[in-house]
């Protein structure tokens, strides 16, 4: 009689994530769509208070995405960890344990890395905007790299692990350049941020 309660589950968490960060980027943009909102690109004696109130919108629209991110990139690191524990990966003639080990630990030490520049950036901190931003490249860098290392030790198990691990690694580099597109909308450049 009574519907069945949702399956959330973390395959299906990942288009909600993605549908919900395409939208807070939607609504970060320079543009409006919205007809009630036009009204703030007529100059008016209000239209510094009007920008005030758009720049404090996209800031709190960058620090969703930012901790949208991090979300995202523990549910990768555990995915990660998780790879060593399974059974498929276990049972694989012909593969050096030691290679899935660098790739194991170096992913998890560069998602980690991330996480914790996410973290610094979800303030917004002047001074600090401008470095965490290129660190964010360089980590994104260091975590591409990795993923050869983690192609090679898995190429003897299943493809479905090492396709799940590349959408997972895809899926970070889509939020690194979401973060990105949001905090160089809220007028960041490599001088120093201008946050209100």
């Amino acid at each position: 009689m009574f519907p069945k309660p949702l399956d959330i589950t973390m395959s299906s968490q990942k288009p909600l994530m993605i549908f919900t960060l395409s939208l807070l980027l939607l609504l970060a943009g320079p543009h409006e769509t919205d007809a009630r909102l036009q009204h703030r690109s007529v100059p008016t004696i209000g239209t510094k208070r009007d920008a005030s109130d758009q720049s404090l919108t996209q800031v709190l629209v960058a620090r969703d995405i930012i901790t949208l991110s991090i979300g995202g990139v523990k549910n990768t690191k555990k995915f990660v960890e998780m790879i060593p524990k399974l059974k498929s990966v276990q049972q694989t003639p012909n593969s050096d344990p030691s290679n899935l080990l660098n790739c194991v630990d170096g992913l998890f030490d560069s998602l980690s890395n991330l996480e914790s520049v996410l973290k610094r950036l979800r303030h917004l901190k002047d001074p600090y905007v401008a470095y965490d931003t290129r660190e964010l490249r360089r980590v994104e860098g260091r975590i591409m790299g990795i993923s050869g290392t983690c192609r090679y030790a898995l190429k003897d198990t299943d493809g479905v692990v090492t396709q799940m691990l590349n959408s997972n690694l895809a899926d970070v580099a889509m939020l690194i350049n979401s973060v990105e597109r949001a905090i160089f909308g809220i007028g960041v450049t490599d001088k120093g941020a201008k946050i209100p």
